[in-house]
């Protein structure tokens, strides 16, 4: 190979080469910024869905409430109707309790703790669509007798209570007190589950929902000497508001859109940095042969 060609393909290879470090897009640490930053594009564009159709749910969940608290007591308020439905409703078991007594283990309370106990606790959650009206089944308790419903509040007491006579091998219910935080409203239920899925509540603390069977009202001495009348549900599922996230939950959490777009403005900005550096480089002259 003569002199002249040996240089003509010395400056093909160093043409080749400056062609290949003109490119700021191909350097390694630029191909890593910008696969860090397509990743976290597509958690941002799932966290940000995830949010979006939790809020869908939620005012979906809360134009439905609002349609049927707008179609008054659930029960039409004909006493024949009533009447009729509180004789044969789960096989009679609201027959032999009224409005207004005191705790009172009947052969209709251990028949409705029965019928509750075969319903798995998510098909009461799918039957108990409407939220209790305390003021409705506090002054027409048999608009609302015999109805799934449920109610949210924090609690007020919470302690087990030994069966006369098992249902269906379970030996005790947990009776609890729910009510407004300012201790408004207060509701008294009866929750029938295994003994591995009785809560863990906090006294006036978290907030809870409870899913059953509006029972009647019930009236006792308080702790105070007064005497209360209030409604009296048999709950099947209990189960805290904010309940723990799932292995996807915590994308749910606005802390995480906030936290994906400042990691987004940073890595566009040191994308901008290197992109800019790079072109500087490739741009000064080269010293020597």
């Amino acid at each position: 190979m003569t002199d002249s060609s040996k240089k003509l393909e010395e400056a093909r290879r160093r043409l080749f080469q400056a062609q290949q470090q003109r490119s700021p897009l191909r350097t390694t640490e630029f191909k890593r910024t910008g696969a860090l930053m397509l990743i976290l594009l597509a958690v941002g564009a799932f966290a940000i869905y995830l949010q979006w159709e939790r809020a869908a749910r939620a005012e979906q969940e809360a134009a439905e409430a609002a349609e049927l608290a707008a179609q008054g007591t659930p029960v039409p308020n004909d006493p024949v109707v009533r009447e009729q439905r509180r004789m044969t409703l789960f096989q009679g078991a609201l027959a032999d309790a009224n409005n207004g007594e005191d705790f009172r283990e009947t052969g209709g309370y251990s028949n409705l703790l029965r019928a509750l106990r075969e319903y798995p606790p998510e098909e009461v959650q799918a039957k108990a669509k409407r939220w209790l009206d305390w003021d409705g089944a506090t002054f027409d308790p048999d608009g609302w007798r015999g109805e799934f419903c449920r109610y949210r509040g924090v609690f007020a007491g919470f302690s087990a209570v030994k069966l006369a006579q098992p249902v269906l091998g379970t030996r005790d219910v947990w009776r609890g007190f729910l009510m407004e935080p300012d201790k408004t409203e207060p509701v008294v239920f009866d929750l029938i589950c295994d003994p591995s899925e009785v809560p863990v509540p906090k006294i006036f603390y978290d907030a809870w929902d409870i899913e059953g069977i509006f029972y009647r009202t019930v009236r006792y001495e308080d702790r105070e000497g007064r005497m209360q009348e209030i409604p009296y549900l048999i709950a099947r599922a209990l189960k805290p508001v904010d309940t723990p996230p799932d292995k996807l939950g915590f994308l749910e959490n606005p802390i995480v859109t906030l936290v994906v777009v400042v990691g987004l403005a940073l890595l566009l900005a040191r994308l901008l940095i290197l992109y800019s550096k790079t072109r500087a480089t490739m741009a000064r002259p080269r010293l020597g042969p």
